[in-house]
């Protein structure tokens, strides 16, 4: 059994953690046969004979699975081998129908490579990934287990980090970033609720000051970004306390009891010898020469540090902007589409349009998809169509329909409140059209128009909501003219409300400084700094 204990007691200990990640590919068949399978079947409905290790039943490649895999490596920037070779690990456990796995080990698909992390400012590098088929689930009862062989042979990508991660968080950004790579490229649904990303984490400790590696203790089947920081967290947390009291730490392989928040011991680590490789027979060499990669990386988007990088130097947006702008491809396009319709204004309008794209329209969205799922009365809003969709439905609130928004607010032809209003009112009944934006905007303006939402200027609708305002708060008219300027605000916001959002708030400040001034000769020539809505 490998024990490792420090020579000396009370140094301070660090964590290095590599994480090995299981990909579900995006094919509706499995790695290594005709068969079909879907998530959420009734249980072994969709297990065939290949899977289950029927004799004279041999196993072919999935072609398509392959492709998914390529595609994932060279967006990882992986070294990608001209040949690679599949092999039979063997181990026994229920949920393996025919006593091995057909995975890759000595020669796989492609090694090194790279993953910039979302929300650190570094790459992890990798060590490789290889192509697999998974296994079936096991579902543990009180007095029972039961096992479900329908993902038996579903086609797996395994993506292996080298050990240079410090921390629980640094891990789930490494795991966040990953998922969100597999859905932008669409090689995966990435949905982890669904088991189509699994974590293994490996962790150990060194003293700060040292090299020397300490026992690896392996956190198996990790299937949340939440479960993986709770696991590393205890982990690290234990591994400390039994090195501080001098205790030796054994290399094991541990899972985490979500209930209880804490890892516990499952079995001892297997050398590799014990899986007893060898080269599947019944497979030929997986080769991936150039005449293949070539039309795989012509299809390779813009990946999103690219988007991001992009998005910073292009419109000089922040590093949280660009994060949660390039949270889907679709999503930055949509951006990137709203801004090309708005050329003619100054490109310092990209973090309007930013906060429009983020917080308005997509609260409208999630606003008018609830709406939309009562009106059905179905119980979820997966019932719905563009139940997928990251953006608005472009047949209802297109980038350019967006942008005219922006673009009526910012030129002071409709208030913000009426604009947040009408993002709404378009997903609920479209203009039904595509157009260039100089006639969306047209569009727009002539349903604004007819709602009755235009912003009012004119000065005498202003005065009248502004002398009501004030007849209607006199204690608060006497506290302002005592020196309580921050009422300002609260005036701006009673003249909106009585408008129903359609005053310029601009002149309602100006026109409301005016009329108190003119009520109290001695208030100070200076207007107040705060309180503008």
């Amino acid at each position: 059994m490998p024990q490792w204990a420090p020579t000396s007691g009370g140094e301070f200990y660090e964590a290095v953690i590599g994480l090995e990640v299981h990909v579900q590919l995006a094919s509706a068949k499995k790695m290594f046969s005709s068969s079909t399978w879907e998530f959420g079947e009734d249980a072994n409905r969709q297990l065939d004979i290949t899977s289950a290790g029927y004799p004279g039943a041999l196993p072919v490649i999935n072609q398509e699975a392959v492709d998914l895999g390529l595609l994932l490596a060279l967006a990882l920037d992986c070294e990608i081998h001209a040949e690679s070779r599949f092999e039979r690990k063997s181990y026994f456990y229920p949920d393996l129908p025919k006593g091995f796995q057909i995975t890759q080990h000595r020669h796989p698909l492609a090694s090194g490579g790279q993953l910039p992390l979302r929300r650190h400012p570094h790459a992890v590098p990798l060590a490789g990934m290889h192509l697999e088929e998974d296994a079936g689930k096991l579902l543990h009862r009180e007095a029972e287990t039961l096992v479900d062989l329908n993902r038996a042979g579903a086609p797996l990508a395994e993506i292996v980090s080298q050990a240079t991660m410090r921390s629980a968080e640094e891990a789930q950004d490494f795991l966040r970033s990953l998922q969100h790579l597999v859905r932008w490229l669409k090689v995966s649904s990435g949905a982890m609720e669904r088991g189509a990303v699994r974590c293994d984490a490996n962790i150990s400790l060194r003293p700060k000051s040292g090299t020397q590696l300490g026992p690896r203790v392996e956190i198996k089947n990790l299937n949340s970004v939440r479960h993986l920081g709770l696991a590393l967290e205890h982990e690290i947390s234990r591994q400390r306390r039994l090195l501080n009291s001098g205790q030796p730490i054994t290399s094991e392989t541990r899972g985490f009891d979500p209930r209880q928040r804490c890892t516990l011991p499952q079995r001892n680590k297997e050398d590799s010898l014990e899986y007893r490789y060898l080269s599947e027979p019944d497979l030929p060499p997986l080769r991936a020469d150039q005449e293949r990669l070539h039309p795989l990386a012509k299809k390779l988007p813009k990946l999103p540090w690219q988007r991001r990088q992009r998005l910073e130097s292009r419109w000089r947006l922040s590093a949280k902007m660009s994060r949660e702008l390039t949270s889907s491809a679709a999503l930055t396009q949509y951006f990137e589409d709203a801004m090309a319709s708005l050329n003619d204004l100054p490109t310092s309008m990209a973090r309007t349009v930013t906060n429009w794209v983020l917080n308005e329209t997509l609260g409208a969205l999630r606003t008018w998809r609830e709406q939309e799922r009562v009106a059905k009365q179905v119980a979820s809003s997966d019932s719905l169509q563009h139940r997928d969709s990251e953006i608005p439905p472009p047949d209802r609130l297109p980038a350019a329909a967006c942008a005219a928004v922006v673009r009526l607010v910012h030129g002071g032809e409709l208030s913000s409140t009426a604009g947040q209003d009408l993002i709404l009112d378009l997903l609920r009944e479209p203009l039904g059209i595509q157009q260039k934006s100089e006639t969306w905007v047209a569009s727009i303006r002539r349903r604004v128009e007819n709602r009755g939402w235009s912003q009012v200027r004119d000065a005498e609708s202003l005065r009248t909501w502004t002398d009501s305002t004030l007849q209607a708060h006199p204690q608060q008219v006497e506290e302002f003219r005592a020196g309580k300027d921050a009422l300002l605000g609260f005036f701006i916001g009673k003249v909106m409300t009585l408008s129903g959002g359609r005053a310029d708030p601009q002149q309602v400040r100006q026109l409301l400084l005016e009329v108190l001034r003119k009520s109290d000769p001695e208030a100070s020539d200076s207007a107040p700094q705060g309180g503008q809505a």
